[in-house]
């Protein structure tokens, strides 16, 4: 076993500095740091979590901030699981998790699941922040320094954050936009279904769609935007946005930025049109039967459980073991078909 007397060995140190560098505090010389640093990374030492845990005789509570789940889209119960299986398997050591959920896109919901949850003062927060920018800001901004947070899904920009956990929005909906390519090679007309708050996941996604056809003529690509519903605001009211796509065109292909390309296959069915290419994110409980029965294309997957698991032992690798963590973990973008789709339900156990 690999030991703290070993590593100061090795790098011309004492115990005292390598436990200031595992622990970080205390003053330690920069180059001192990082060749601390790196022979702990070349020996793969991994602090004692159980003997320093019950040394420091300190409970770690975490905070969990997501969007309600919905009837209609049950997306967000995806990453609770994954958040759940981190607490199941943290919980010898120490760690307690509080979940908070706000209504999707509500601002002022937001705000005070957040404001709720630092009057407990938490050990860390893991947030999923889908509200638009500028206003999800003035809720973060609210974050003491002293906690660190880790976004998944989405992170806002400018805001102080430990990590990020999700996928590159942007390569995400070009990928989409070469399947899109692929299943139209004679070109058509495209539709863009996104929400009206611009928050920047969606944004990226339409950016990263339009910039693949940018130069290509045999494609026209339009962009309509879905209310939210102002009843439930963390559903989308998508029948106004489809009728008025098609009032003014037919369309052969439709991207959908979000969980809801179950609502336009459903209502694709009931126009009677030819039905367009459909491409979406996210395998969810009503995404399947449409994935299933060909109305869906392709569904673009976002690792949602791997993204709550992952942010909770983030955390826990930061606060507990005191080891480095990476500040953005981009996860890969999975194509489901209906031909493979019954792995990824398996894996995400729905």
């Amino acid at each position: 076993m690999i030991t703290i007397t070993e590593i100061a060995k090795r790098a011309g140190v004492s115990r005292g500095t390598v436990d200031r560098v595992l622990h970080n505090r205390g003053r330690v010389a920069a180059k001192t740091r990082d060749r601390v640093q790196k022979i702990i990374k070349d020996l793969g030492y991994e602090p004692n979590v159980f003997a320093r845990s019950l040394s420091l005789a300190k409970t770690y509570r975490f905070h969990v901030i997501l969007p309600e789940i919905s009837p209609k889209i049950r997306y967000w119960n995806i990453p609770l699981q994954g958040a759940q299986r981190a607490q199941h398997q943290l919980k010898p050591h120490n760690v307690e998790i509080t979940y908070f959920h706000y209504q999707g896109y509500s601002f002022d919901s937001f705000d005070q699941q957040i404001r709720k949850s630092l009057v407990e003062n938490p050990d860390g927060l893991l947030i999923a922040p889908i509200i638009y920018d500028p206003l999800a800001k003035q809720a973060l901004d609210k974050i003491p320094a002293h906690i660190p947070t880790v976004f998944i899904n989405v992170r806002t920009p400018k805001c102080n954050h430990l990590a990020y956990i999700g996928q590159d929005f942007f390569k995400s909906a070009q990928t989409a936009a070469r399947l899109m390519q692929l299943l139209l090679p004679n070109g058509g007309t495209l539709a863009v279904l996104t929400v009206t708050d611009p928050v920047s996941l969606f944004n990226q996604r339409v950016n990263g769609f339009q910039s693949f056809f940018n130069e290509q003529i045999k494609w026209h690509v339009r962009t309509v935007c879905a209310d939210i519903d102002p009843e439930n605001r963390t559903d989308l009211m998508i029948r106004p946005a489809l009728h008025r796509l098609y009032e003014q065109e037919p369309v052969q292909g439709i991207f959908v930025t979000n969980a809801h390309a179950w609502q336009v296959a459903k209502l694709i069915r009931e126009y009677g049109v030819p039905k367009p290419a459909i491409i979406g994110y996210d395998l969810t409980e009503r995404n399947i039967p449409y994935l299933a029965d060909g109305t869906i294309d392709f569904i673009i997957s976002q690792r949602p459980e791997i993204q709550g698991y992952e942010g909770i032992f983030t955390l826990y690798r930061h606060m507990i073991l005191a080891q480095p963590v990476r500040k953005t973990l981009l996860l890969p973008i999975d194509i489901i078909t209906k031909e493979n789709m019954d792995d990824f339900v398996t894996s995400f156990q729905l």
